[in-house]
């Protein structure tokens, strides 16, 4: 033992100090950001109170990899789940070889060997060290005050690879799947939901768009905007928009329904009016349908056949 020894392995724990204010991407209780440093601590309480439980395991090996896993991240920071790349594990390596460089060669290669062996997971130690690590992400997330739009449904893949691995992580993880379940359900039920409609339109197909315009003004609508190659028509409480297709490929069925109050008003303005004759379109005889209306059929100059009916 010696001063400048001592003194290394002080200087090392300074280095640890920044994970305190390394932020995770969970929440406490309270809504604070979670910190590395906290998940780490957790992490091996987690452990403690289920070591009794951990058949064949070397416990204080077990302690020991809780406590050094994540400590490259005082570098670069924590990487959240779904933006992490093949390249995190190698240079969070390197990350946390940086801070063991003063260190007595004895303890740079037992650090190095104990976070080697929770990457490679092999060991009965490093797969619930793994395990425990992913059991805490998702109880941290079911228990923090969490955004409103917060996504539970991640905790229920998450690390599954890894809590599957032994009987009381399995056994665990299912307990905490309920309960991730259940905040989801909360979460929906807290939702209001709003599904009242305002309006719907119909887009109507033209490609004679300025001769549809003049037939649709001729038949009772009254064009309210016109622009954009698309021009908002209506009548009462009705619409549609008719959309300039010209140059392009009309729709071989469209076929729009109109409810009016009088039917046979509707019928006889069209016909006073000759619109059939002045756009050579085709226009039927009233018809009492089995459904209960009475209707006829009126073709635009593009063939789109309206159907205007009245409840009988």
């Amino acid at each position: 033992m010696n001063e400048l020894d001592l003194q290394a392995r002080l200087d090392f724990i300074r280095k640890a100090e920044p994970l305190k204010d390394t932020l995770r991407s969970a929440y406490t209780s309270s809504g604070k950001t979670e910190s590395v440093a906290e998940h780490s601590w957790r992490l091996t309480l987690l452990v403690l109170a289920f070591a009794d439980l951990c058949e064949n395991t070397d416990i204080l090996n077990l302690l020991k990899m809780c406590i050094l896993h994540d400590l490259g991240e005082v570098v670069h920071g924590d990487i959240p789940a779904p933006a992490q790349t093949a390249n995190k594990a190698v240079n969070e390596r390197a990350d946390f070889q940086s801070l063991l460089i003063n260190l007595p060669d004895s303890l740079i290669s037992e650090f190095t060997r104990l976070w080697d062996e929770y990457e490679q997971a092999a060991t009965t130690e490093a797969k619930y060290a793994k395990a425990f690590d992913k059991i805490e992400t998702i109880m941290q997330h079911n228990q923090g005050n969490n955004p409103a739009d917060f996504d539970y449904g991640f905790n229920l893949h998450y690390g599954e690879k890894y809590t599957q691995a032994t009987q009381l992580t399995r056994v665990v993880r299912q307990l905490l799947d309920i309960e991730t379940r259940n905040k989801q359900l909360e979460q929906s039920e807290g939702k209001e939901t709003n599904l009242a409609s305002v309006e719907i339109k119909a887009f109507v197909p033209s490609n004679q768009f300025s001769l549809s315009k003049e037939f649709y003004r001729d038949i009772g609508f009254t064009k309210a905007s016109d622009g954009g190659g698309i021009a908002y028509f209506y009548h009462n409480n009705c619409s549609f928009l008719l959309q300039d297709c010209e140059g392009s490929n009309m729709p071989n069925h469209l076929m729009m329904h109109l409810l009016v109050e009088d039917v046979s008003h509707w019928h006889t303005h069209i016909t006073d009016n000759r619109i059939a004759e002045k756009y050579h379109v085709e226009i039927s005889d009233l018809i009492e349908q089995p459904w209960g209306m009475r209707e006829f059929i009126l073709s635009d100059p593009c063939r789109v056949q309206w159907r205007i009916a009245q409840n009988i």
